[in-house]
């Protein structure tokens, strides 16, 4: 009779150790070329987003498109590249020029923000709300609150515009209205990764103009691996990385704190961004 050698316990502990460093080296590679591929397919999305943001101003006697989400202060509102979520107030500040929405109650709150994304300017030049939602961003796949919004359950739109870009009046900022009054334009940002724990991303993306501060304001989104995507005023998208921990563990970290407007003194990454920042009250 011819007998089967089975494996020892050593061995199959042998087996399945190798199994295990296998699935530990590769797991992390298979991580990192999915973010890879997110942030690619995310450039692709500043890209149309800055080319309908330019194609606008051109079609528009070189007035930018508003850069806010709802009506400030009495500002002309009929211009917005987007419109916040139905049922909050900043669509219904923006009341004289949206359109009805017939029984909003049956509207889930992700069908909201993409009815405020449709009623945007830019969207008749874009035609897709997915290019309005990076890939990478999972804010709508769990379950989160901050200050008991519940639209913080269905976040899609990822890109906010630049406060500086006819945007809004935080902290002091005078906007832009022209893309010809905007120098170094290869420098100058216009659409950011952003994640407002809020609900959506609202309002205009904003910084300290206070050069000494080193004060953020709006949380960056960080989905692709340490990096995030931009796009310039002269056209061009790219992918950024970020160099200081601090503005990273701030990125991850702000869905569950609902931290705002933190200090990094001397962060390369906050000089970046105040550099690209631009209004009519700092140094152009």
């Amino acid at each position: 009779m011819v007998r089967l050698k089975a494996f020892t316990l050593i061995e199959l502990l042998v087996v399945i150790a190798i199994i295990a460093i296998l699935l530990g080296i590769i797991l992390p590679a298979v991580g990192l070329a999915r973010k890879q591929a997110t942030g690619s397919r995310c450039l692709g999305n500043q890209r149309q987003l800055v080319t309908a943001w330019t194609t606008y101003a051109l079609e528009n006697g070189d007035r930018m498109v508003g850069g806010n989400t709802y009506m400030e202060g009495g500002r002309p509102s009929f211009d917005l590249w987007v419109v916040g979520p139905v049922g909050t107030n900043h669509w219904s500040s923006c009341a004289s020029f949206v359109p009805p929405v017939p029984d909003e109650s049956a509207l889930t709150p992700r069908e909201r923000e993409l009815v405020g994304i449709r009623a945007g300017k830019l969207f008749a030049y874009i035609k897709q709300t997915k290019v309005y939602h990076c890939p990478g961003d999972n804010r709508g796949k769990r379950a989160f609150s901050f200050a008991g919004n519940t639209l913080g359950l269905e976040c899609y739109r990822s890109y906010g515009i630049a406060g500086g870009l006819n945007g809004e009046r935080y902290g002091g900022i005078q906007p832009w209205t022209k893309t010809s009054q905007i120098r170094n334009t290869s420098r100058k940002y216009v659409f950011v990764e952003e994640v407002d724990p809020r609900g959506f991303n609202m309002g205009s993306w904003v910084i300290s103009i206070n050069r000494s501060s080193y004060q953020w304001v709006d949380p960056l989104a960080i989905w692709h691996n340490k990096r995030s995507t931009l796009s310039f005023v002269d056209g061009h998208a790219e992918i950024h990385s970020w160099e200081d921990r601090r503005t990273i563990a701030w990125a991850e970290e702000i869905l569950r704190t609902g931290q705002f407007s933190v200090t990094h003194a001397n962060s390369p990454d906050w000089e970046y961004m105040y550099e690209g920042f631009t209004c009519r009250n700092m140094t152009p």
